[in-house]
């Protein structure tokens, strides 16, 4: 098994795609999205409206989801896995 981060500073890479193809096509893979241009916009509300940083860690947690979410949605093979017991019966089925 291997995990690859793929961080948020890759939302704007030209060869995003590419990538999103390349890892569907590897069973074994787990993908652990950054929180790109969503944990970008915590960051700026937390400046803004000055909210403590548990709660800004909650909501990273949650823009790490959403560029998770948005990655599958841009590449079939790929298959969101929030808990253990999801990426365990993903990689039982070959799908990454």
């Amino acid at each position: 098994m291997w995990v690859v981060k793929f961080g948020g500073s890759l939302f704007d890479a030209d060869n995003l795609k590419n990538w999103l193809s390349l890892f569907a096509n590897h069973s074994s893979l787990i993908i652990v999205p950054g929180g790109g241009p969503f944990a970008d916009q915590v960051r700026l509300a937390q400046r803004q409206f000055g909210f403590d940083d548990s709660t800004a860690h909650g909501m990273a947690l949650q823009a790490m989801e959403q560029y998770g979410r948005m990655l599958c949605g841009m590449q079939p093979g790929l298959s969101p896995a929030g808990d253990a017991e999801t990426i365990y019966r993903t990689l039982e089925r070959g799908d990454t």
